[in-house]
């Protein structure tokens, strides 16, 4: 600690303290404006009074500083130490200024000559400019500038392409900072992009700090990957909503039916997830509510044909209509429907977000989940009691129900393979081993449903038969 003391009432003036240990020598410079301390620590401290601050700290001896002297200039500086060194100091402040000013001076310069270039549409030339004053914001809205132009994204694959590798190097650099925030995120994505493609693997493992610059663009980057999936689910479902809309002012009679605004529906509104190849065709559910729907426009197709042949003499069962009808819904309507809605809701059990999110309930009425997952089982019970089925043998009608779900399996392979998404998101945290299990498991579940159904029919069998008995008797 150093204090400065009055002479003329001995007061304290000023305390400057920096020093660890004791001051050895002290010596007023520039005029008695700034002074210079050393200590037992080896240490010269340069101070400004007024202030009170150190602004330089000087350490090139390794022990107690004991002599100081100046020139009269005061620009040379003499130390010695117990350290058996004598240090000559020289004062390099003018020119440490002036090549500061002249840096300022190049750096304003380089600045009018980057707008001039981005003027005359030099852009290569401007972002060599931009890379080489090592300015990420600069070099941001040069590439921001070239966007803006007229095909402006060839227009940065030919300046990025004529870039030294060193530039590329830098702009690599400045890409880890650009990604770090969601509004420059486009702009680095395509210029990551564009470097990827125009440079071979070999080339880019080259890189130096090529490892620490991946590690710094993947999380952020897959950060962008959600959020922009996110943004395309909640466009869909505007589209959805706003669809819907014009469903409910529709001016046509015919579509203000039940009928009508199913039919309007299925032909109009894009679902999320109907919009590119295979729209709703990817999903079980819309491929098992046309089955019923054929079903059941055959069944009805089936009741006219017997009331226009009732005067015959052919049996029902001798229909081509009964008997294809009999085994749509051996074969398939029946063990399909009752599995959709089994699988459905067991998963939606476990964890809705995997099969159903949540925030589909804010645009899909509840309604409309239960006719399609819950209304469908109820009424194939129904139809299994109330209507005489006559089921093909199990050994023809089982394997072919088996064939027409490993068909599907084999479409969502499809769909995995060649359109890299399955249709149920809750597939992609399966395994090939869980893939496995599930198919088999969905296989047994829908032989058990096949006998169930069997056995529906077989109990009405054995309801109605004595009633017809009876009445045969009396």
């Amino acid at each position: 600690m150093i204090r400065l003391w009055a002479l003329s009432d001995f007061t304290c003036l000023k305390t400057l303290e920096g020093h660890a240990n004791s001051v050895l020598q002290i010596v007023f410079v520039s005029r008695g404006m700034q002074l210079l301390s050393s200590d037992s620590d080896g240490l010269i401290k340069l101070w400004t009074i007024k202030t009170s601050e150190c602004v330089k700290t000087l350490d090139e001896h390794a022990d107690k500083v004991w002599s100081l002297a100046l020139s009269n200039s005061q620009e040379i500086m003499l130390t010695g130490g117990v350290d058996s060194v004598l240090n000559i100091w020289k004062d390099v402040t003018e020119e440490e200024e002036e090549t500061a000013r002249m840096a300022v001076e190049d750096q304003l310069m380089k600045e009018q000559e980057l707008s001039n270039l981005l003027q005359r549409k030099q852009f290569t030339k401007a972002i060599s400019l931009a890379l080489t004053l090592e300015q990420p914001l600069r070099t941001l809205n040069v590439i921001k500038d070239i966007l803006f132009e007229e095909q402006g994204e060839e227009e940065l694959a030919r300046t990025l392409k004529d870039l030294r590798d060193d530039q590329i190097d830098v702009l690599l650099k400045f890409l880890c900072d650009w990604n770090t925030n969601a509004k420059h995120s486009r702009v680095s994505q395509l210029v990551l992009s564009l470097i990827l493609k125009q440079h071979s693997p070999t080339w880019l493992t080259e890189r130096p700090e090529i490892k620490e610059r991946i590690e710094a663009l993947l999380p952020y980057t897959e950060r962008h990957m959600e959020r922009m999936n996110r943004l395309l689910q909640q466009s869909m479902f505007l589209e959805y909503t706003w669809q819907s809309m014009k469903l409910a002012i529709s001016t046509d009679a015919n579509e203000n039916t039940f009928a009508g605004d199913i039919l309007y529906q299925k032909s109009n509104i894009q679902t999320p997830g109907s919009v590119s190849w295979p729209g709703r065709l990817k999903y079980l559910t819309y491929i098992n509510e046309n089955l019923q729907s054929l079903y059941f426009l055959l069944a009805f197709v089936g009741d006219v044909y017997l009331l226009l042949k009732t005067k015959s003499k052919k049996k029902e069962n001798d229909s081509g209509i009964i008997k294809l009808q009999d085994f749509m819904f051996a074969v398939i309507v029946f063990p399909l429907g009752m599995l959709v809605c089994f699988v459905f809701w067991s998963i939606y059990a476990v964890d809705r977000e995997l099969i159903y999110p949540e925030i589909l309930d804010n645009i899909i009425p509840k309604l409309c989940n239960h006719i399609m997952h819950t209304a469908v089982a109820i009424f194939l019970v129904l139809e299994a009691f109330l209507v005489h089925h006559k089921f093909p043998s199990t050994g023809i009608s089982l394997p072919a129900g088996l064939l027409f779900s490993l068909s599907y399996f084999l479409w969502m392979v499809y769909q995995k393979h060649f359109l890299s998404e399955w249709p149920y998101p809750f597939l992609d945290e399966f395994t090939i081993f869980h893939h496995v299990v599930f198919v088999l498991v969905c296989f047994a579940f829908q032989c058990a449903f096949y006998f169930l159904g069997k056995y529906f029919t077989n109990l009405r069998q054995k309801i109605v038969a004595p009633e017809k008995l009876k009445r045969k008797a009396k």
